[in-house]
């Protein structure tokens, strides 16, 4: 490019920026995020876990309840060996803080 392209260049470029500069009187809108309460979702033939500090767990398919203070850890998983596997995973990660 020669200094009159760079020259044209840079006359564009200016124009471009003062018109998207914000007036002194003009103030951005602020971001103001949303404080909903996020609940994950099983997938398609996941139940949802719930696990006691000792092991020992519940699940969706059974009738029993477990009061929310016994709970300690809870996952959606396929069966109960994967269940395990991630309570298993959960207690070695805050076992190492």
């Amino acid at each position: 490019m020669n200094t009159k392209g760079y020259l044209g260049f840079a006359v564009a470029m200016a124009m471009m920026s003062e018109n998207s500069m914000y007036g002194a009187d003009e103030k951005p809108r602020e971001y103001t995020p949303s404080l909903k309460e996020f609940e994950p979702q099983p997938k398609k033939g996941q139940f949802h876990y719930w696990f006691r500090a000792d092991g020992t767990f519940l699940n969706e398919k059974q009738d029993e309840r477990m009061k929310k203070d016994e709970c300690v850890f809870k996952c959606f998983s396929i069966n109960n060996r994967n269940a395990i596997k991630k309570f298993n995973s959960f207690m070695r990660s805050n076992q190492a803080e």
